[in-house]
């Protein structure tokens, strides 16, 4: 039996140097703004950038928490039976025979949503970034070989329709 599947991890690189520069202009804004206060005893107007700075720190124990808390994997899967779709231990799935048409958009960025026959809207939030623009092609021609009942409405891009061949 023909199915397209595709999984994304997030990438935690990003957060580390997010919260690197963070940690950085916490403890900046924290020497400037005690400063005065740890030598002089004294309250400055400079305070100001001690709160702002003990409020980054804050944000960085938060980011740090989460980044701890294990890596986010992505799944977008569909068989002629069902789709799945969402954050592993938190996906969602819906039969394929209940879908009533698909809008698909990737002429900037990429729009993916299901309507079903009970006219409930499913949007796919994350398929931009979790779906690479090499693999697209390959979803659509799933698609239009395996549901040709189903309508796909939206715009497609004329690079993905040349490669998929037959739209």
């Amino acid at each position: 039996m023909e199915s397209f599947h595709y999984t994304r991890r997030e990438s935690r690189v990003l957060g580390v140097i997010g919260l690197s520069i963070c940690f950085v202009l916490a403890s900046v804004f924290m020497l400037l703004g005690f400063n005065d206060l740890l030598e002089y005893g004294q309250m400055s107007g400079l305070l100001v950038f001690g709160v702002i700075g003990f409020g980054l720190f804050v944000i960085f124990m938060r980011g740090a928490w989460i980044l701890c808390g294990g890596t986010k994997i992505y799944v977008f899967s569909i068989d002629p039976h069902t789709v799945t779709w969402g954050y592993v231990e938190n996906e969602r799935s819906q039969k394929m025979s209940e879908v009533m048409n698909i809008y698909w958009d990737d002429t900037d960025g990429f729009t993916f949503n299901m309507t079903t026959l009970s006219g409930e809207l499913i949007r796919f939030n994350h398929m931009d970034w979790t779906l690479p623009y090499k693999c697209r092609w390959k979803l659509l021609r799933y698609l239009k070989k395996t549901f040709p009942s189903i309508a796909v409405d939206g715009h497609v891009d004329p690079r993905t329709q040349e490669k998929v061949g037959f739209i």
